[in-house]
Parts: C-alpha cells; sequence; structure tokens
C-alpha cells in the first residue's frame, strides 16, 4: 500500500471524479405512501380512498375573524376560499362561504319561501335550517364562538416525490402576501403541514449537522494528534464517503428520505474514530524514533484491520435495520451500511499517501500538557483495569443488579405516537396546533370509507347517520371523536324543509353537488356501480397520548367493523342473504393521514427489539470472524449489549417516551459501540500470542488501546451531541441518547472486558 501509495490516491480520484455527477442526482421523497410496504393494510386503506375520491389530504388555513358571521366576514371567508381554491393541486374548498352558498341553493330568500332575500342563508338567525347548517359544522369550518374560521381544503393526490411541498408553499405564500383586511392571525395546520414542515427541517439539518460536526470535530482531532495531515485524512474520508454513498444510493434508486439527514454527520463520526485510532499508533512510532514510512507501515498493518472490523460492525449496526417494516428505515440502514464501509475504503485508499508526507513543524503542536495527558490516560486505563480484576466478583455482581433494573426500566417506557411530538414545543407547527386545537377542537383529520350503493336510499342514509351516532359516543379516557361529518348529515337537514322532504336522496344529492360540487365529489363518488364509495370525515385531538390515540382508532375500527357487517347494512344496498348473492358490501375502512401516521411511528417503534436481535447476531459474527473465538465473541458482546439497553432503561424509569430516534438507537449504537472492543481484543490476542497470562495481556491491552479508546470516544460523543442541536426532534434524541450509549459504554468495556477475557480461561491466537 505504501509503494502504491500514489496509484491508490489516483484511483480514488477516479472513482470520485464518476461518482460526483450521481451523487448530485439524489433526490429526496417527501411522499408518505414510501414509508410503507406495498402490502400493508394501512397502505391499502390509504389507496383506495385516495383512488375513490381522487384527494385523501386535507389542510386547513385557520385565521381570526372577529367579524366572520357577518356580510363582511363571508366575504373575506369567499375571498381567501377562491384564492385557496385556485393553488394547483387543490382538488376542493370548503368553508364558511360555501356552506353559504349550498343553503342558499335549498333556502332561497324571497316572497314564496317567506326568508329575507337581502340576508345571507347562513345569517338568518330565525330560520332553523340556517341554525342546524351552521351547527353541523361548528369545529370544522368555524369555532363555536364564530371568531375563527377554517378554510378547510382538500387536495389532489402528491404526483411527484416532492409530495404536497408545492402546495404548502403557496398556502404560506397566501398568508404572507394576500391575506384579505380584517382577516388575521392565519395558520396551517394538516398532516401534509406536518409532514412538509418535517422534510424541510430534515433538509435544513444535513447540512447544518454536517458543518456543525466538522467544526467540532477537526479541531478536536487536531488538538488531539497534534499535526494537520490528520484533518486533512478526516476531510478527505468524510467527503470521499458521503460522494460514493450518495451516487451508490442515485444507482440503487434508493431515494433520501425522513430519516437521511445525518449521513454526513455520521460519516464524520465514523470517519474521525478511525483516524483518532489510526494516528495515535503512527504518532507512538514516531515517538520511538521511526521514520515516516516505518511508521505509517506499521500502523497501516496492525490497525487497518482492527479498522475494517470496526467499520463492518458499524454496518452491521445499521444494516440489522433493514428488519423494519418501514422502507424509509431500511433504505437508511443500507445508507449508512454503505457509508460506513466507504469510510473504511477510503482510509484505504487515502491513509498511505497522507501517512508517508513530509514532516512540517510549523503545522505541528508541541504541548508538554498533552503529552502529560495522554501519559496519565494510560496509566489510569492500567489501574482501571487491575482494579476489575481484583474485584470481579462484586464488579459481576453489580452487572447483574444493574440488567435487572434495565429490564424493569424498558418494561415501563411509554411510546410516543404524535407526529407532532417530532417538532420542539415552542416551534411555528406546535404553536399552531395549539391554537388550532383550542379554537376548532381538534386539528387530526382523518377518514372512513364505505362501500355505497348504485343509488342512495333513505335507508343506506339512515344506517350511515346510526353508524355516525355510535361514532359521536366512543369515548377513550375522556377523549372523544370532535367531529363526525358526511353527506348523510347535511341530506338529513335538507329532508326536513317541505319541500324537500318527499323527494328521493338521489334529488337532494344533486342539489347539494350543484351547490359545492368539489366537496360533494370528495364525500360521495357520483358514478354507479360497485367501486361508489361514500366517506365519512373525523376529526379528533391531535395532542393525545399515545395509549388514547391508538385506542381510539381501534375503537373507530370496532364500530365500524360492527356496523357495516350487519344484514340491515347489507339489506340497504338491496342484498338479501336468502337470493344466495355473494357480492355483498365490505366492511367500512379507517384511513387518512392521522392513521397513517400514528401507525407509522408505532411501527418504527415496534421494530427497535427485531433490529436489535438483529444487530446482536450480526455483531457476534462478526466478532467470531475477527477473534476467531466463540466463547470471547460472545462474551465480549455483553459489555455492549448493557449500556445500550441501561439507557433505555433510564429513560423508562424516568418517564421517558420512545419516539422515532430513540428507537433507532438500539441497533445503531451496538454497532458503533463495540468499535473499542475490536480494538481491545486485537491489542489483547497480540499480548497472547507473546506469551503473556491472561491477566498480563488484559491490562496490557487496557494501556494500549486505552488511549484511543477515551480520545474516539471523545469524539463520537461530541459528534453525536452534536445532532442534539436538530429542530427535529427524532434527530436530537438520536444523537444525545447515541452519545450517552456511547460514553456508558466506553465505561462499561474498560471496567468488563479485562474481566471477560479472563474468564475466557483459554488462550486465543
Amino acid at each position: 500500500m505504501i509503494v502504491w501509495r500514489l496509484p491508490l490516491a489516483l484511483v480514488a480520484i477516479v472513482i470520485l471524479a464518476i461518482a460526483l455527477p450521481l451523487s448530485q442526482r439524489l433526490e429526496m421523497d417527501r411522499t408518505i405512501d414510501q414509508m410503507f410496504a406495498a402490502d400493508d393494510p394501512t397502505l391499502l386503506a390509504y389507496n383506495e380512498l385516495r383512488d375513490a375520491f381522487g384527494g385523501n389530504a386535507a389542510i386547513l388555513l385557520v385565521y381570526h375573524d372577529s367579524k366572520l358571521m357577518t356580510v363582511e366576514g363571508l366575504d373575506r371567508a369567499n375571498e381567501l376560499s377562491m384564492l385557496v381554491a385556485k393553488v394547483p393541486g387543490v382538488r376542493g374548498v370548503l368553508s364558511v362561504a360555501q356552506l353559504n352558498d349550498l343553503l342558499g341553493s335549498f333556502r332561497p330568500g324571497g316572497i314564496l319561501t317567506g326568508l329575507p332575500a337581502d340576508t345571507p342563508p347562513l345569517l338568518r338567525e330565525k330560520d332553523f335550517v340556517s341554525r342546524a347548517f351552521e351547527r353541523l359544522f361548528v369545529g370544522y369550518t368555524h369555532s363555536a364562538d364564530g371568531s375563527e374560521s377554517a378554510i378547510v381544503a382538500l387536495l389532489e393526490p402528491a404526483d411527484s416525490n416532492a409530495g404536497h411541498h408545492d402546495v404548502v408553499v403557496a398556502f404560506r405564500k397566501i398568508i404572507a402576501e394576500q391575506m384579505p383586511s380584517g382577516a388575521s392571525d392565519a395558520v396551517l395546520v394538516g398532516e401534509p403541514v406536518l409532514l412538509s414542515e418535517g422534510f424541510d427541517l430534515i433538509e435544513k439539518d444535513g447540512f447544518r449537522l454536517a458543518i456543525w460536526t466538522l467544526a467540532l470535530l477537526s479541531p478536536l482531532v487536531f488538538l488531539l494528534l497534534r499535526r494537520f495531515r490528520w484533518v486533512v485524512l478526516q476531510a478527505v474520508v468524510i467527503a470521499w464517503a458521503v460522494i460514493i454513498t450518495r451516487a451508490t444510493l442515485y444507482v440503487c434508486e434508493i431515494r433520501l428520505s425522513l430519516v437521511s439527514s445525518i449521513l454526513t454527520a455520521i460519516c464524520t463520526v465514523i470517519a474521525v474514530t478511525s483516524v483518532i485510532h489510526l494516528g495515535s499508533t503512527w504518532q507512538k512510532r514516531r515517538l520511538r524514533g521511526d521514520d515516516l514510512k516505518g511508521s505509517a507501515k506499521l500502523a497501516i498493518s496492525t490497525v487497518m484491520p482492527a479498522i475494517f472490523w470496526a467499520c463492518a460492525t458499524d454496518a452491521a449496526g445499521f444494516i440489522s435495520l433493514i428488519g423494519s417494516a418501514i422502507k424509509p428505515i431500511r433504505e437508511f440502514a443500507v445508507m449508512m451500511a454503505v457509508a460506513s464501509i466507504a469510510v473504511w475504503v477510503a482510509m484505504m485508499l487515502f491513509s498511505p499517501l497522507v501517512l508517508t508526507l513530509a514532516e512540517n513543524d510549523r503545522l505541528r503542536i508541541q504541548s508538554r500538557w498533552l503529552s502529560k495527558l495522554e501519559f496519565a490516560i494510560r496509566r489510569a486505563s492500567v489501574r482501571f483495569a487491575s482494579l476489575m480484576l481484583r474485584h470481579q466478583g462484586w464488579v459481576l455482581l453489580a452487572t447483574l443488579l444493574i440488567s435487572l433494573a434495565t429490564l424493569v426500566g424498558i418494561s415501563r417506557l411509554r411510546i410516543q405516537t404524535s407526529f407532532l411530538k417530532n417538532f420542539r414545543d415552542d416551534s411555528e407547527i406546535s404553536l399552531a396546533y395549539n391554537r388550532v386545537e383550542g379554537a376548532l377542537r381538534g386539528a387530526g383529520v382523518w377518514d372512513i370509507v364505505l362501500d355505497a350503493p348504485d343509488e342512495l336510499t333513505d335507508e343506506y342514509l339512515t344506517c350511515v347517520r346510526d353508524l355516525e351516532k355510535r361514532l359521536r359516543e366512543i369515548e377513550v379516557d375522556g377523549e372523544r371523536l370532535t367531529k363526525v361529518l358526511s353527506l348523510a348529515d347535511a341530506d338529513r337537514i335538507v329532508s326536513s324543509i317541505s319541500l324537500y322532504r318527499v323527494v328521493s336522496p338521489k334529488v337532494r344529492l344533486a342539489g347539494m353537488r350543484a351547490a359545492v360540487p368539489a366537496f360533494s365529489d370528495a364525500l360521495l363518488v357520483q358514478t354507479g356501480g360497485s367501486n361508489r364509495k361514500l366517506r365519512i370525515m373525523l376529526r379528533s385531538r391531535e395532542h393525545l397520548p399515545t395509549e388514547t390515540k391508538m385506542s381510539l382508532i381501534a375503537r373507530v375500527e370496532q364500530v365500524v367493523q360492527e356496523e357495516t357487517t350487519t344484514t340491515r347494512w347489507r339489506e340497504s344496498f338491496g342484498w338479501r342473504e336468502s337470493f344466495g348473492m355473494s357480492a355483498a358490501p365490505r366492511a367500512g375502512r379507517v384511513t387518512g393521514y392521522y392513521v397513517m401516521i400514528a401507525r407509522l411511528v408505532s411501527q418504527i417503534i415496534g421494530d427497535q427489539w427485531r433490529c436489535l436481535a438483529w444487530a446482536a447476531a450480526m455483531v457476534w459474527l462478526l466478532l467470531v470472524a475477527a477473534t476467531w473465538s466463540i466463547r470471547l465473541a460472545t462474551l465480549a458482546l455483553v459489555p455492549n449489549l448493557l449500556p445500550v439497553l441501561g439507557v433505555l432503561g433510564v429513560l423508562g424509569w424516568f418517564g421517558g417516551e420512545m419516539n422515532m430516534g430513540a428507537a433507532m438507537i438500539a441497533a445503531v449504537s451496538v454497532g458503533l459501540s463495540i468499535d473499542g472492543s475490536i480494538h481491545y481484543l486485537a491489542n489483547y490476542q497480540q499480548k497472547i500470542s507473546r506469551g503473556r497470562t491472561n491477566e498480563q495481556a488484559a491490562i496490557y491491552a487496557q494501556r494500549g488501546v486505552g488511549l484511543p479508546i477515551v480520545l474516539s470516544t471523545l469524539a463520537l460523543v461530541i459528534g453525536f451531541l452534536g445532532l442534539g442541536s436538530s429542530e427535529f426532534v427524532p434527530t436530537a434524541t438520536f444523537g444525545v441518547l447515541t452519545a450517552a450509549a456511547l460514553l456508558v459504554g466506553t465505561i462499561v468495556n474498560l471496567a468488563l472486558l479485562p474481566i471477560v477475557v479472563c474468564l475466557s480461561l483459554r488462550r486465543v491466537g
């Protein structure tokens, strides 16, 4: 490698030149579809809603208008509704202005009806139909006190990887530039807004976290290794690994997703760890008087194999996430596994050249106190190992007790499924949701899809209203659905008008469609046949405890299943069991963004233990391959599992909640924390091969690797703590908890590894 150092670097540059344009074509997929497997029942129900009604997602533009229920206020609502309806991607709009038009088509003013012609239909105080319509849509298009208005926009299906991002941007432009006078404090809510905001933060985090991590770790590497060459090697390795990884993803047709922002940051911490281990050995040889090539040869031949196994276990920790049922997590697993191996390849290609560059004393720090610090760390490592070996019985007993406490803590963990909790409490989106939750009593929008007969009958609509009645009666931990709405409700009010009481539902619904066609089409498939569908729109509070939210969804599904499988329901379609007909209507399906996101987060968290098992198995296999000892590999795995589980246990003991970031740390941290163990075991085996006893080899191995392990852990902890500054809570949680797991893992490894290798009771070599 040293002889061929220039050709190796040239090969790396050629590969980089090929990969760079490919890496720049990599895009981010913002759609929710890509987060589920193609055959997932949740996705299938969502696709049915989308296929039947065209648009399924909804955005609420909520604003304050103290004069909403006046002619002036209705005019403002109409003006805003028209602006929103013109946004590309909006399928239909509902607001108090559309309600007024709908009511006017059934209750026109004039001499024949005895209603005032100069008063908007929705504002007729003494008209029972007007009051019924206004009450029906309270909490949906306006608040109970009439001071908050909501423009409900039903969206077309996302036709690109950008999802509904462009629609959200257009809405924000309306709020910033086109709000009519008298309408103020406008905000946007809805699951498409949550996703758009989340992806915006992720893209912003990607660049910011990369700069932040590099800014923290580059001076640290320079300070610890005291030569500028290591900063250069670190920068080159990181850049090469990131570009190669992005190009590989593009070639494999894998897009960036919700958890992709930390690519550069993770590459940085892996690269810095590798550079510190290599630099420590090279520097030790230089201090002993070896020349540049001799120091490089010894450092590469002794440390690079351990770096390979360390990068391989990093990759194993990440690739274990491929067991997740969530597609973005699986793609994240592939991305980070490729990145981990790319770091090692970059080290192989560039380190021979960088290690043999001529010295320049002006680019070198000479500090007596740093040398003293290094010596103190090595001496402390030896004393710590000796202390642990002398009291190994007590250490093992303490480990057992901590393990039991960890299991109890893990059992107390609570799951956080609210996607809104992925944003900080003081963020703009969280404040907007808090306001809407208070004004409209619920910002979570979801749906029920029902089969509908070719021609709607009074019997069918009565069954729908009975279903809605049961839905309104559902109560879980004091929480209810804040709104249950369908065309069946509007039809009930219209049918109370004498003129429409005697006509069929078909005629009444045709009148509604004439008044508000887009909204009617979003609630009822107009064409007949077996594919006709009716939609019930639900609203509930977004800020719900996890158990309450999942129980509420489950209870709604139960009621829908019970009501839409009865004989009465089937007979409303004209189906008779005695006829022997096989095409009975299907049970209703509960779906929508609210349901999908809740299940998405639950699935990610539910996958963590399976992924941890995969990580442990793969890391164990790699340890066996690295040490050629099943027993040693098995014993060495224990100190690396305990810290990860311990961090989760502490989280449970202190009432913490598992979010997407916390769910990913278990598998990933095992892969990262094993790095120090691999370097320790490699050093231990060298000492054994030279005739040392188990105890002597354990202590001297600690002396040899204690310094680089402590320094690399310091680099890792600082790097991952940098992720804690992210505005996207899962990324921040992932960074902080991983840093904690790695810090605890280093302490546990330094304490338990000497005991573990001595318990192996045999020479390994």
